[in-house]
């Protein structure tokens, strides 16, 4: 799968490390690629295999575990990353964290203060 982005590309992996290290080095947090996809979209979405439907066709799942799906949503939202950040087809972090029932991910979306009522 491809990625604009180095930070992009920390998200798809659930590399949380090197999360902090980019944005440390002044990564921008809200960078959105090809499709509008952003880090924290990429965060909030399904971990468990690979997805090449999702726009972009490099997003959506990886083999991060769900603690570290937590800690990289977690380092996104505390540098400022847009929880409402809407892709190309409209869809949020909100939208793919409860769209695939992480109801672990939607509650720290909720919590940062995403819009609930976004419509795609």
């Amino acid at each position: 799968m491809r990625c604009s982005s180095a930070l992009l590309a920390a998200s798809l992996g659930g590399h949380v490390e090197c999360a902090r290290l980019l944005l440390a080095a002044g990564a921008d947090v809200n960078y959105a690629g090809v499709h509008g996809c952003t880090a924290l979209m990429i965060a909030s979405a399904r971990c468990d295999e690979a997805d090449t439907d999702f726009p972009g066709a490099y997003v959506a799942r990886t083999s991060a575990p769900a603690c570290a799906r937590i800690d990289l949503l977690t380092v996104l939202l505390e540098a400022g990353a847009d929880a409402n950040h809407p892709e190309a087809e409209g869809g949020t972090a909100l939208l793919s964290a409860s769209s695939e029932g992480h109801a672990d991910c939607t509650r720290l979306l909720l919590e940062a203060g995403v819009d609930v009522n976004h419509a795609e």
